[in-house]
């Protein structure tokens, strides 16, 4: 995958989401909207960097983000 669909968004009760080992260079804008995700799993991906949309996800627990283009973290 590259793209998700913003259809997504209306998962609004989806806890897991694992979309491990795709093609995503940039952090799908939709998951942001996935407000109640506890564990997002984004490994193996081409990801460089997070948004602060990041941030509305706030009963996130495990973000997992092995396996990326990351130079550096952010703070």
């Amino acid at each position: 995958l590259e793209n998700l669909p913003i259809e997504l968004s209306q998962l609004q009760n989806l806890k897991e989401l694992y979309l491990d080992i795709n093609l995503f260079i940039d952090f799908p804008a939709v998951i942001s909207q996935l407000k109640n995700l506890k564990v997002l799993s984004l490994k193996e991906n081409y990801l460089s960097h997070l948004p602060e949309t990041i941030q509305h996800l706030s009963y996130l627990e495990v973000l997992d983000l092995d396996k990326n283009k990351f130079q550096e973290f952010p703070k």
